[in-house]
């Protein structure tokens, strides 16, 4: 038996507050909004992972944070993605930055042994979030500015996602304090 996780950074209310507005600024027929309560910033989707290995995976990702201090990501702009194809997301994008990309490392690092080899590659290197996703047509239309909080990172979650019928279900399964 697997469970399908990822590890992300949870969002202050104030910021889930404001995208939530944002989302009900835009007219978008064909967009399907993430929910407030599901807004994250991915850090690493892990994947199937088997249920035996959890409790390692958990006693892991620890160890690794032990090192880590807290940092923050710089809020750069709100764009279609993923970049180079169709679009399908809209995503709130961070800057990247070298404590950003030293804290994704370790965690891939910490992790890669319990990866399928379909997700045993390294993360992508651009933070980001997913804010809508959509099949056709709202990509030709205009994006809003929003102005957004940079991200004081001091925590990370490893979330179980299950998919259904009406979108995804996340349960939090660990927490993590930054140092």
């Amino acid at each position: 038996m697997t469970k399908r996780l990822f590890i992300a950074l949870p969002l202050p209310l104030k910021q889930i507050e404001k995208l939530a507005d944002y989302f009900k600024s835009l007219d978008w027929a064909k967009a399907k909004w993430t929910k407030p309560e599901n807004l994250h910033l991915t850090i690493y989707f892990l994947g199937e992972v088997r249920v035996e290995d959890l409790e390692s995976l958990k006693t892991k990702i620890q160890e690794t944070l032990v090192e880590i201090k807290p940092f923050v990501l710089e809020f750069d702009q709100i764009k279609f993605g993923p970049s180079g194809q169709k679009p399908t997301m809209l995503w709130a994008v961070f800057k990247d930055n070298r404590e950003d990309f030293n804290f994704r490392q370790k965690i891939f690092l910490a992790v890669k042994e319990f990866l399928t080899s379909a997700n045993n590659r390294p993360p992508k290197l651009i933070p980001h979030m997913t804010l809508a996703k959509f099949k056709d047509g709202d990509y030709n239309k205009k994006i809003q500015p929003l102005d957004l909080e940079n991200l004081r990172v001091f925590k990370c979650q490893l979330i179980e996602s299950q998919l259904t019928k009406s979108g995804s279900v996340y349960t939090i399964l660990a927490e993590y304090d930054l140092k």
